[in-house]
């Protein structure tokens, strides 16, 4: 199980809303925790497949939670993946 953290370069959302992701390679699976802004474009700079992506986690429905949620569902819709994405959120 590999944990990583995702807000690297952005100096704004390091301390109001983490994103970090676990890695876990017996299965190939990523989990993505807070789907926060540039959140896909830190994804990436890690050199990690986002098609092996299979669950968001978002704890709170604020803004700063799901602001880039929009932008990683149109990218998973472009690469054309056919794989299940779940997307956990409170009501």
């Amino acid at each position: 199980m590999i944990f990583r953290y995702l807000n690297l370069n952005t100096y704004i959302l390091k301390k109001t809303c983490p994103s970090f992701l676990i890695r876990l390679p017996t299965i190939k699976d990523i989990w993505l925790f807070n789907c926060s802004e540039g959140s896909q474009f830190n994804f990436l700079n890690q050199s990690l497949k986002i098609n092996n992506l299979s669950k968001i986690i978002v704890p709170n429905l604020h803004t700063l939670s799901i602001s880039g949620l929009l932008g990683l569902l149109s990218t998973l819709s472009l690469i054309g993946r056919i794989k299940s994405l779940h997307i956990y959120a409170p009501v």
